[in-house]
């Protein structure tokens, strides 16, 4: 099987480059709660826990990775 490379084309004339965007530092994740009820509304995201495990993977550079577990 053979694949295509996606390359881009040069940018539109007139465009702005990207700005380059750091990381942030490490945000401790929030701990989760047992509740009775779940909020309702729209502006809630909800997180499905299977395992008993959470973990973080954090990109610090190109190429490189962190896992962490807890």
């Amino acid at each position: 099987m053979t694949t295509k490379k996606n390359k881009r084309g040069p940018p539109p004339k007139g465009s702005r480059p990207t700005p380059q965007r750091t990381s942030p530092a490490f945000v401790t994740p929030m701990p989760a709660q047992v509740v009775k009820r779940l909020p309702e509304g729209g502006g809630w995201v909800y997180e499905l826990k299977f395992d008993g495990y959470r973990a973080l993977v954090i990109k610090d550079e190109p190429g490189r990775t962190r896992s962490i577990g807890f």
